[in-house]
């Protein structure tokens, strides 16, 4: 019956249409030549990106450190290992990079406390205060994790550098305790989880400059500063408790706790967001950034798709968006002429 099948579906090939043009031959050593040059093209871009991302980054977590209920240290630097690669990049990550399945310095801010102390790109962490560095896939977790473990005081970084070990001792500044990455992902997102700051590359590349990037960054940093998240979940527990009353009150079959849970979720979500907005951009303004108009970015956004213009679902209409960020660039630029401090206006008896 299989080869009956499979003599059939043969058949079937051979009668389908094929290609009328004879077009060149190409050699299977051009074509690899050519996959190696792109793959050292889009680590060269993905370099330049990274550097982007971070140097904003790093600025935006340090500006706001006294304004963010969790605090860490940042030495000013970040690293990565041949496992921070995809499957496929990994080969020339190596042969362009250097790197290995220990983390070596990705991104060194020239002015950070890392910098100052003696650290250089590409150098190959081994150790942090006496602790040995993991290798393989948990390397750069672990390196991570105990860079960020030391709140007070000064780290030692014991650091492989051109065949010799390297002793160095760097005081790092305090900064918002929300660690933000860089994802590969194309869409134009970015998102926070109370926990920790997600930014796609894709974002990245629909921005246009480094206020856009701050912008943005601003906005995620301001919903876990806000506690958005906890008061989304909070007021969906609210909502489910309505609805559960609804049904217990009607004889329901429990589809109104659901739907209960579902509008209190969504009751405060436009203006959780336009917060985000508001507070996003004096972190924002905080760090330096938003000298060029990075509300414009909402315009662009609309070409994604124009129908956000004037209708929003769980965020406001683009345009309401963009003329609330105008009217906050305002406000901001009235405090810095009067010489006062760059701090959102709360309502009476609230608290960052």
């Amino acid at each position: 019956m299989k080869r009956c099948i499979v003599a059939l579906a043969s058949a079937a090939l051979l009668g389908c249409a094929t290609p009328v043009t004879d077009g060149p031959e190409v050699s299977i050593d051009a074509r690899n030549e050519e996959i190696r040059r792109q793959q050292e093209y889009v680590l060269a871009v993905r370099t330049q990106e990274s550097a982007r991302f971070y140097k904003v980054a790093h600025r935006i977590a340090a500006a706001n450190a006294e304004l963010c209920r969790r605090r860490a240290v940042s030495i000013g630097a970040t690293f990565e290992t041949i496992y921070d690669y995809a499957a496929q990049m990994r080969s020339a990550a190596k042969a362009v990079r250097g790197v290995s399945s220990s983390p070596q310095v990705e991104w060194l801010d020239d002015k950070g406390p890392a910098a100052l102390a003696g650290l250089r790109m590409g150098d190959v962490l081994l150790a942090v205060n006496g602790t040995p560095i993991d290798k393989g896939p948990k390397a750069g977790k672990s390196a991570r994790g105990m860079l960020a473990a030391t709140l007070h005081g000064p780290q030692r970084l014991m650091i492989l550098r051109n065949g010799e070990t390297v002793n160095l001792d760097i005081v790092g500044k305090q900064v918002c305790g929300y660690p933000m990455y860089l994802v590969d992902d194309p869409m134009v997102n970015a998102s926070a989880d109370s926990n920790v700051i997600r930014y796609n590359r894709g974002m990245l590349r629909f921005t246009e400059n480094d206020d856009e990037v701050a912008l943005i960054l601003g906005h995620e940093l301001a919903h876990n500063v806000m506690q958005h998240i906890q008061k989304s979940q909070l007021n969906r527990a609210v909502g489910a408790i309505g609805g559960a009353l609804l049904d217990a009150a009607l004889g329901g079959d429990g589809s109104l706790t659901e739907v209960g849970a579902s509008l209190g979720d969504a009751a405060f979500s436009q203006a959780f967001e336009a917060e985000a907005d508001y507070v996003g951009l004096y972190f924002a303004a905080r760090a330096g950034y938003g000298a060029n108009e990075p509300e414009k970015l909402w315009r662009r956004m609309s070409t994604m798709d124009p129908s956000r213009i004037r209708k929003g679902s769980s965020h406001p209409p683009n345009a309401a968006r963009y003329v609330n960020l105008a009217a906050t660039q305002r406000e901001i630029a009235e405090k810095k002429e009067a010489g006062q401090p760059l701090v959102p206006r709360l309502k009476k008896d609230a608290a960052l």
